[in-house]
């Protein structure tokens, strides 16, 4: 995209980072949904309910595209000592990426590939805006 495309798709496009146990029952359903979907049916790959107590630890992260949640990733702080320091950090516990984002350029596995890595990167570096995500993120206090 270029110019005026780029940023008038950006205006269709919401990040929000929410804090443990903030998710409305509504946004856990639709976040569920994403997941079982991302995930499939074949036993090997399939989301199990163990995952997604899982996914639903640390502070979350979900994009929005023309305010429907097409993204989601949740990140679990934990303290690293190293000798007599410790270190904030967190890893990414879950991610899942809607199906029609992760396919709507061709429908091959490639443009599936390509878009989920899009939006990963694209919430990295949103939340790496943020002074306490990245603190959090990258292991600073």
């Amino acid at each position: 995209m270029k110019g005026g495309h780029a940023s008038a798709a950006l205006e269709r496009v919401r990040l929000s980072v929410v804090p443990p146990k903030d998710l409305t029952p509504a946004q856990v359903s639709t976040i569920r949904a994403l997941f079982w979907a991302a995930f499939g049916d074949k036993p090997d790959e399939a989301m199990t309910e163990d995952d997604w107590r899982h996914a639903l630890s640390g502070t979350h992260f979900l994009l929005e595209l023309d305010a429907e949640i097409v993204t989601y990733a949740s990140v679990a702080e934990r303290k690293l000592e190293v000798g007599s320091r410790q270190l904030r950090t967190g890893y990414v516990e879950a991610v899942a990426v809607a199906v029609q984002v992760s396919s709507e350029a061709d429908g091959a596995a490639g443009s599936r590939l390509k878009r989920s890595r899009e939006c990963g990167r694209y919430l990295g570096e949103r939340a790496c805006a943020r002074p306490a995500a990245s603190a959090q993120m990258h292991g600073r206090q």
